[in-house]
């Protein structure tokens, strides 16, 4: 393009401040969003990307009433498809633990993450190896390989390779040789570690079919679809001692698949769709803006194009005219676009807990918004350009012709309703996402979590339980304080055991089948500390001897799946492996994990020294008066117990929360979403107000000079639009309802969605389209006829 043609361009975009201002503004913010959910987006796609072999590397897992889709195997699935399936080329299981790790006479550590893997771990996957031999690392018994943060940390600029480290806070545990010095694993990877070992030989072929400790990788032959591999794999191992419904997924869309995984939060499928799919409508919005805007300022160019049009130009020559000044427009967006997304990027990085960055592929995405600018340039601008270059110069030079594009009325009017229904369904959502997030926030869970400090005690600190109590209890601020494997939101599934191990056996009506209980192992602290309710019978006792070797405890559901009423329950029989009991006591229901899952049913037990093995938590009921004092006493007291063990300590409700994170992010995207609809919809929606003022005036000046009120030409002016804001309030409702009752079947417990959300929806609208429209009807209202109708 010629310099004198952009010139030409700038002018005709400066002419017009109302109209450049509110497509500049609405286009800036629309590609800000599409930016920064881009790269969000962008970030989430790469994990586990840089493995060499990721299109054909399976997870395999299975899908069970009891545990749900979860990647977690048995050893021996994954050694029956070595051996007999021909497309496995290659099988990996590996086993997270978190154990101290130190070297010989370190006085401090803290608990790292190590894997157990198999040798193949080096042939499958890509991390690459600083120094050593991974694959003798995790062949030879004793040996180990550290990532390179944790050998620096261990051995600063020493040579880690051939040294020994501990994998205990003591010396005189078995030493492990570091073979190998593995690079850090990339922030995009579903597997982290800080070590990796061998697996044990020891217990690692007598597991049985049901011990689901392992992750499994499977590395096939070639890349192949999961529905096709899963058949298969699922006939061989049906064949096995164990009967799973198993499910399987491609490494590459391991991080977004939504299985359940106990490290933490991980990506969805589900929520990449949504974002993506609001900031294309936010987008949409703004493009509806320019449509709009440009094609009724036709109107006001028409003789600008009767006299080009005249003089001999071109239709080409006019649309490729108005399509320039439309690229321009959204080109000059895209810059104001990219200073925008940096500006509020940190805020978003806090937020979706990512750290994104424009500086450091600033090129590349420059050259990708420049680009996307143009093409939302011409998008925008095809309609009104071809519209207003085929205007006939004979119709518009007539004086009282209405130049309009043929059938533009209903175009307009369709595009503002389609506006604000979107904006609509924004708003809606995000009333009724709080609504959710709001109930399970409030909801009663069955127990108290409020000033409840929990530590995840060291296996040490387990063993010496009783002094554990005794040092926590001096503290003025500590009301109660119980110890116990399987606090709400912490029950463990022991894998090691057959199913049938969770079973309840006794005498019961046919009809009734076996029932699977999650464990809880407590003191006589357990109900009274966290303040939970007995409904039948009565709490454990601590002087009751009986209690601690014959007795337990239901929850509401677990008497009911066993088909009594808690008073019918009290005195009957149950027995835990080879361990009879009698119910003593039921507690009310009470929500073990988020409000995603239904309460399942729970037995309690007392501590005993089979069952109590291991480590476990301790929960500390705290005075609000000196919470502070009382978590300082809590850290004090532990390092004394436990020196060589970092100890964290979190409070229970603060977990719980923690349990809904998406939803929490989703809220606030939804949100800024909403935010900006409403925002870009009614600088639309002034826009055109402003416009119909204008177009209006001879006729206002006539009404007011025959008498019309105030009121009148306020009407006048609004009538029409807040018609359309209805129509979109009727439209967009219902769209949101089934939507958001879509999103609510992802909890077992949820909110009602009364008529409260829609009605604020509704308020919101029509508020916020009240103030766009007020300021133009205002200022029609005030026109002096005189001046108007001067020169009739």
């Amino acid at each position: 393009m010629k310099l004198g043609s952009l010139h030409v361009l700038f002018r005709q975009l400066r002419r017009r401040p109302v109209y450049t201002g509110i497509n500049l503004v609405g286009l800036t913010v629309a590609l800000a969003t599409c930016l920064l959910i881009g790269l969000y987006t962008a970030e989430e796609l790469r994990y586990d990307a840089f493995h060499a072999n990721s299109d054909r590397i399976k997870v395999l897992g299975i899908d069970s009433d009891f545990f749900g889709r979860v990647t977690a195997t048995s050893y021996p699935m994954g050694e029956t498809l070595r051996e007999n399936s021909p497309r496995v080329e290659e099988v990996v299981r590996i086993r997270e633990e978190t154990m101290p790790l130190k070297r010989a006479g370190e006085k401090g550590t803290n608990p790292v993450n190590v894997l157990q893997a198999e040798p193949s771990f080096a042939q499958v996957f890509s991390f690459s190896v600083v120094s050593g031999d991974l694959e003798r690392a995790l062949t030879e018994p004793g040996s180990i390989a550290l990532s390179a943060s944790m050998a620096e940390r261990l051995f600063g600029e020493e040579k880690a390779l051939g040294t020994a480290v501990y994998l205990s806070a003591a010396d005189n545990a078995d030493p492990h040789t570091v073979r190998a010095v593995v690079d850090d694993t990339p922030e995009t990877s579903s597997i982290q570690f800080d070590a990796l070992r061998p697996i044990p030989e020891k217990g690692a072929q007598k597991d049985g079919w049901g011990a689901l400790m392992y992750q499994t990788f499977l590395l096939l032959d070639r890349p192949e679809p999961t529905e096709s591999f899963l058949r298969h794999a699922s006939e061989i191992l049906s064949e096995g001692e164990r009967s799973w419904e198993y499910t399987a997924v491609d490494l590459s869309s391991f991080y977004l698949s939504g299985l359940y995984q106990a490290d933490g939060f991980r990506g969805q499928w589900k929520y990449l769709y949504i974002f993506g799919v609001a900031s294309l409508l936010v987008l949409l919005l703004a493009g509806i803006n320019y449509v709009n805007l440009a094609t009724l300022q036709a109107q006001r160019r028409a003789r600008e194009i009767a006299v080009h049009k005249t003089l001999g130009a071109s239709q080409s020559t006019l649309a490729r005219r108005f399509l320039g000044e439309s690229v321009l427009l959204a080109v000059g967006a895209s810059v104001l676009a990219l200073a925008l997304a940096a500006a509020v990027l940190p805020a978003f990085n806090q937020v979706m807990s990512t750290d994104l960055s424009i500086r450091a592929h600033w090129l590349s995405i420059a050259g990708f918004m420049l680009s996307f600018g143009v093409v939302v340039g011409l998008a925008a601008g095809v309609y009104p350009g071809v519209a207003m270059a085929r205007f006939r110069p004979a119709a518009v030079f007539r004086r009282h012709s209405r130049t309009t594009t043929h059938g533009g009325g209903w175009l307009h009017r369709g595009l503002i309703t389609l506006q604000f229904a979107i904006s609509v369904i924004l708003i809606a959502s995000t009333a009724v996402i709080y609504t959710q997030l709001d109930y399970v926030q409030t909801k009663n869970l069955g127990f108290n979590g409020e000033q409840v400090a929990v530590v995840s005690l060291p296996e040490d600190a387990w063993k010496s339980r009783d002094v554990v109590r005794d040092r926590i209890s001096e503290h003025p601020s500590v009301e109660r304080m119980t110890l116990a494997v399987g606090l709400p939101g912490a029950f463990r599934m022991r894998f090691g055991h057959e199913p049938s191990e969770f079973s309840a056996q006794h005498n019961r009506s046919e009809d009734v089948e076996s029932v699977t209980f999650m464990f809880g192992i407590v003191d006589a602290q357990y109900i009274p500390t966290l303040g939970m309710d007995v409904i039948a019978g009565r709490a454990f006792d601590a002087e009751r001897r009986s209690d601690r070797t014959q007795t337990v405890m239901l929850n509401e559901r677990g008497a009911k799946e066993m088909g009594w009423t808690p008073e019918e329950a009290i005195g009957k029989p149950f027995s835990i492996d080879d361990r009879s009991n009698t119910v003593v006591g039921v507690v009310r229901d009470f929500h073990q994990s988020s409000l995603h899952e239904p309460i399942e049913p729970i037995v309690l037990m007392m501590h005993t020294p089979k069952w109590s093995r291991g480590d476990g938590d301790l929960a500390v009921q705290l005075a609000s008066s000196d919470i502070p004092g009382g978590v300082e006493h809590i850290r004090t007291a532990l390092a004394d117990i436990a020196p060589f063990s970092e100890i964290e300590v979190t409070f229970l409700d603060d977990k719980f929360d923690a349990m809904y994170r998406s939803e929490q992010r989703l809220s606030w995207l939804f949100s800024a979403f909403a935010l900006i609809a409403i925002v870009i919809a009614c600088l639309g929606l002034y826009g055109l107000a402003a416009h119909a003022v204008q177009q209006r005036t001879k006729e206002i000046g006539i009404r007011k000079a025959l008498g019309a009120s105030l009121s009148n030409i306020i009407g006048l002016v609004t009538r029409e639009y807040a018609v359309l804001v209805g129509v979109a309030l009727v439209l967009g409702t219902p769209i949101a309802y089934l939507l958001m009752q879509r999103w609510l079947e992802e909890f077992a417990y949820r909110a009602t969605i009364g008529a409260a959300p829609f009605t604020v929806t509704a308020l919101l609208a029509l508020t916020v389209g009240a103030l766009a429209l007020g300021g133009q009807a205002i200022r029609a209202a005030r026109l002096d006829p005189a001046t108007t109708l001067r020169d009739e």
